[in-house]
């Protein structure tokens, strides 16, 4: 009788939530580790914002999420620090913060007692592994944050003190791992010049797509379809992250002259601008789910990527070319793919953004075709997931890392994680936001998909009360002095902390009677 391998494990520590992936940074998680478990068991150890339910679960056989949510503690000092450095705080203040969420630390040791190998997404998490494992390190480095983190944090004393911190974090990282996964050469060079990273750790593990369940459309058919033939748009995705924020910048500078041109504004990166600060040919559509997505992809009549700065490679190019969408980038945005100009793209400087469109909208149909399709075949052959997932298995099994033998895992689709209909949770109250900035519009937008009445938004500031935001009154407070029945309340403000202790102080109970939202996060779970 012959007795099959036990199966090697690794432990993820991730910084956030993975599972439903909207972001680059989750999706490159989620499809990397859940194609990877094809050969290892893998738990993804992930902290969610406060607030949030602790849960695990099977994504697909082989790979778990173990959610933890972070301490009202930790909560507290991250908002806090985000309000005084004036970004988004939730990865660079984790080596400060990670020890006042205990329970995390304690899941993280626990899957890592009987693991073979740790991984850490990003390095803000290697203290946090250090502390419970002293097993096998890899770094799954997404970029190389001691460069970008400078160029996005505030030239102030505090976004520098986080921006150091971040190198030297990154470079301990570096010196304990055996195996850095780099999204490019050009990454891993960086790490090699910056850190005195020794080339053999490193492998290059790029941004990829699943082309299995992106459809493809020849430009062709793209033009058979138009309804409107004189109507062209432009799509650009991106997160709110300060490179993406920086393009959509020059995206609107660029409208301003090509206004027979559409410009399609997709992602958490609308939160930075407001719709009536942009030209009418812009259009901000914000967070948007996998079928919306496919529907924009497949209207689009060209992909821009008018990046500046960054590190790492772009996933939403590898998205654009196995959609058949042409595309248009600066050399930044196309980094790390070895892309020539006119072959499967064209790459042009920022300053010719203007002519390259008109070209791409003037080109003749066999042109356009050869540029998708030679992109489309390249995105096959070295960025599909499930091919960047078995050269890394490839990888660990020849460096003698790890035992990596195929398993036979059942044919299962990923968990469909549904949350709750928020009327199950609130009953017949009225639902109220509060806070009427750029996090409580989004919060307007994603309940109104949901077919979710809400009847108005709370402020602090004065200079708002009985001002209408998108459509709803925005009221003082003490209003809510006037409900017969205390309306649910949903924070949706950098000053949570400040706003619970309102409501708090007006008898409102956490959790029944109000609930954060993580703006950090383009979706609304209430449970």
């Amino acid at each position: 009788m012959t007795t099959s391998n036990p199966v090697s494990k690794i432990t993820v520590a991730v910084p956030f939530q993975i599972y439903p992936p909207y972001s680059g940074g989750q999706l490159r998680v989620f499809e990397l580790f859940k194609n990877l478990a094809l050969w290892f068991d893998i738990d993804l150890v992930t902290l969610a914002h406060a607030g949030q339910k602790e849960c695990v679960l099977e994504i697909v056989p082989g790979l778990r999420e173990i959610r933890i949510p972070k301490s009202t503690e930790h909560q507290e000092a991250e908002d806090a620090l985000t309000r005084e450095i004036g970004v988004s705080t939730a990865d660079v203040g984790l080596p400060q913060f990670y020890k006042l969420s205990p329970a995390y630390i304690e899941a993280l040791g626990k899957s890592a007692g009987s693991a073979d190998a740790v991984v850490t997404s990003h390095p803000y998490l290697y203290s946090a592994i250090r502390e419970v494992s002293n097993k096998m390190l890899w770094y799954e480095a997404q970029d190389v944050e001691g460069s970008l983190k400078p160029k996005m944090l505030p030239d102030t004393d505090g976004g520098r003190k986080l921006a150091l911190e971040t190198v030297k974090i990154e470079q301990l990282c570096c010196m304990d791992s055996s195996l850095i996964m780099a999204c490019s050469h050009d990454d891993g060079k960086l790490m090699e010049n910056l850190y005195g990273t020794e080339s053999s750790k490193i492998t290059i593990v790029p941004n990829g797509v699943d082309t299995h369940k992106v459809k493809f459309i020849s430009w062709k058919e793209r033009v058979q379809k138009k309804s409107n033939k004189e109507e062209f748009n432009c799509l650009f995705l991106g997160s709110q992250h300060g490179p993406n924020t920086d393009a959509v910048n020059l995206i609107i500078e660029h409208a301003h002259h090509l206004s027979e041109v559409n410009f399609l504004i997709v992602g958490s990166v609308c939160r930075d601008f407001k719709p009536d600060c942009v030209p009418a040919n812009v259009k901000l559509i914000g967070t948007v789910d996998d079928e919306m997505k496919s529907a924009l992809l497949e209207k689009a009549d060209l992909a821009i990527n008018p990046m500046t700065y960054g590190s790492g490679t772009n996933l939403k190019m590898l998205e654009y070319f196995a959609a058949g969408l042409p595309v248009v980038s600066t050399p930044v945005g196309a980094r790390g793919l070895d892309l020539e100009d006119g072959k499967s793209a064209i790459i042009t400087d920022i300053n010719q953004f203007d002519n390259a469109i008109r070209l791409v909208r003037n080109s003749r149909t066999d042109e356009i075709d050869s540029l998708v399709n030679t992109a489309r075949r390249l995105v096959e052959k070295n960025f599909d997931w499930q091919v960047i997932a078995e050269n890394l298995a490839d990888t660990v099994q020849k460096r003698g890392l790890l035992k990596s033998e195929k398993q036979k895992r059942p044919n299962k689709k990923a968990i469909a994680l549904v949350s709750p209909n928020i009327k199950e949770i609130v009953g017949t109250r009225s639902i109220f936001i509060w806070g009427a900035g750029s996090g409580g519009r989004e919060t307007l937008e994603l309940l109104r998909k949901k077919d979710t009445q809400v009847e108005g938004f709370i402020d602090n500031d004065p200079g708002k009360w009985q001002t209408d935001i998108m459509g709803l009154r925005v009221y003082s407070p003490t209003a809510l002095a006037g409900f017969k029945e205390k309306p649910f309340i949903i924070i949706a403000s950098l000053y949570a902390t400040e706003i619970k202790q309102q409501l708090n102080s007006y008898g409102y109970i956490d959790q029944s009677d109000y609930k954060q939202r993580d703006l950090w996060m383009p979706y609304i779970f209430l449970w």
